[in-house]
């Protein structure tokens, strides 16, 4: 495995043409929607895009990905046995992504990068039905223990949840570190202002980190629609009026505000500034109550 430490990624990114980042760039655009397609046509029948086979069946000698949502037949010995192996990191979380959007989009997967503690390099909790994943890596799992025998290659950890009970523990097994992600992981932190990896319909929580940091939360603002059912809402927006000195707000503002906004599901905040731009209009976009605790790992 190579250390990629030694190594000068960043010079080695600056010396790419911007021509030819442009075409890798959207080879991998076009390579994702093409397995995403896939995915999903897949998913519609039930079975999974992978290995073929129905997402409820497990077959011993045809492990899968898919045997992370624990169907029929599986027991924990053999998922464990699957998972102290070399698994792509990406790989797994993007699969894992995926089946999370396809019950709620972005509400399902916590990733927020304010919530991570300072000795982790990664840790994300995604929630799909009845299951829920954490999958986390601390920067002495990146780098690997030096005094342990099982920990000693470069690896990751996860717990499964079923029905809100632990299915598996953080410490059940050590999926080790593929060499393609320890070089991702060295060149976000060589070069993070510009190498970035996004997921691609795998969207989660640390989209609304994003939009914050590039300046684009209100075209982000401009996406979002009052939700029917305010128990499966991923975000919570709240508008703080304000009228200019020696004015008020109008009750029959309000009142077309609100009848537009039930027609329509467009925010009564958004409606509001449209109608009277001299109000003053602050809003708070945050996560609802429903995003998914990220679950903590205790450490050695």
């Amino acid at each position: 495995m190579i250390n990629y430490k030694d190594h000068d990624l960043r010079s080695f990114l600056l010396s790419i043409p911007p021509n030819e980042i442009e075409v890798m760039n959207r080879k991998q655009d076009e390579d994702n929607l093409h397995q995403y397609k896939r995915f999903k046509n897949a998913l519609a029948k039930n079975k999974c895009f992978l290995c073929n086979h129905s997402l409820n069946s497990f077959v011993n000698k045809d492990p899968c990905f898919h045997w992370l949502l624990l169907p029929d037949g599986i027991t924990k010995k053999e998922l464990i046995k699957y998972l102290n192996s070399e698994i792509s990191f990406y790989n797994l979380e993007s699969y894992l992504r995926w089946m999370a959007n396809t019950d709620t989009f972005l509400g399902n997967i916590n990733d927020l990068e304010e919530e991570k503690p300072e000795h982790i390099h990664m840790v994300e909790t995604i929630r799909y039905k009845h299951l829920e994943w954490t999958l986390q890596i601390s920067n002495s799992d990146k780098n690997g223990h030096c005094d342990s025998i099982i920990g000693k290659k470069p690896h990751y950890h996860i717990q499964i949840l079923r029905n809100n009970k632990i299915y598996l523990k953080f410490n059940d097994c050590h999926i080790f570190l593929t060499d393609q992600n320890l070089f991702h992981f060295e060149c976000s932190k060589q070069a993070g202002d510009i190498y970035k990896i996004r997921h691609s319909y795998g969207e989660g929580y640390s989209e609304l980190e994003y939009f914050d940091k590039t300046n684009n939360l209100d075209e982000f603002d401009k996406t979002l629609k009052v939700s029917d059912n305010p128990e499966k809402a991923q975000f919570r927006r709240q508008t703080f009026i304000e009228a200019p000195a020696g004015k008020s707000i109008s009750g029959e503002l309000l009142a077309q505000a609100f009848e537009e906004s039930n027609k329509t599901k467009e925010p009564v905040g958004r409606i509001i500034h449209r109608l009277n731009n001299e109000l003053k209009i602050t809003t708070m976009i945050t996560p609802s109550e429903n995003i998914p605790d990220i679950k903590k790992r205790n450490q050695r």
